[in-house]
């Protein structure tokens, strides 16, 4: 935790991998841009 051996502190160089902060938050993946979203079926009405 606070950056391993080197790092984490004020001045102590680049922090190693997987050191104390959080980790990165993970990109959204990217959405189907363009088509949009097929329309709900057709409610049918009443037989006439």
């Amino acid at each position: 935790p606070r950056g391993g051996r080197r790092g984490g502190g004020p001045g102590g160089g680049a922090p190693p991998p997987r050191g104390g902060g959080p980790p990165p938050p993970r990109a959204a993946p990217p959405g189907r841009g363009g088509a949009p979203p097929p329309p709900p079926p057709a409610a049918t009405g009443p037989a006439g």
